[in-house]
């Protein structure tokens, strides 16, 4: 049984915004709403509408949080959006203190179990820009940035027939200094 729900005017008017610009690949926009005022509930409501657009297809959604417990309130809510909604959509966390992601290599396999039809990754942010330090054969300590495995998964979404979807940044204030990953090299977004 799906659940009706009523969305804002404003909220009608960003889904809506975002529907029409997903019609363009690699579109941008941005959603800035004060706290408590269901602006996260905006993604969440466009990864419905892809999935529902896309049913026969595998999709890939990602949504970046600033903290690990976020990332948990925040997988619970879209779980619990997606089951009032009817559809099978498996929710994994990439984060330090999480079982769902950790570990697993992207190389020569899709990454994802491909029973799961569509899957919404709820990634903390240091998970997804930090850095790592690893010794090398040499001895030598190289750093490198988890976002270069980031971008390896989704070029390996592709390879195995799954749509990358939607990437929404929750509290993307906090992300200043990584808009170049956000957005590439466009220096501001214009929505009309």
């Amino acid at each position: 049984m799906t659940k009706k729900i009523t969305l804002r005017p404003w909220q009608k008017n960003a889904v809506a915004t975002i529907a029409e610009a997903l019609k363009t690949p690699n579109s941008l926009v941005a959603v800035n709403a004060c706290v408590g005022s269901g602006k996260t509930f905006v993604p969440f409501e466009a990864i419905v509408n892809f999935i529902l657009a896309h049913k026969k297809e595998k999709t890939f959604h990602t949504f970046v949080c600033p903290r690990i417990k976020l990332c948990k309130q925040q997988a619970k809510e879209a779980e619990k959006l997606f089951q009032d909604r009817g559809l099978n959509v498996s929710v994994k966390i990439w984060n330090s203190d999480s079982e769902d992601v950790g570990q697993r290599y992207v190389t020569n396999n899709e990454f994802w179990d491909s029973k799961d039809k569509h899957i919404l990754c709820v990634i903390c942010d240091e998970s997804l820009w930090g850095t790592t330090d690893k010794k090398t054969v040499e001895g030598k300590i190289e750093t490198k940035c988890r976002f270069e495995r980031f971008t390896q998964m989704l070029n390996n979404n592709i390879k195995y027939s799954r749509i990358n979807g939607i990437i929404a940044y929750d509290e993307a204030h906090n992300y200043q200094s990584k808009q170049k990953f956000m957005f590439g090299e466009k220096k501001h977004l214009e929505v009309k």
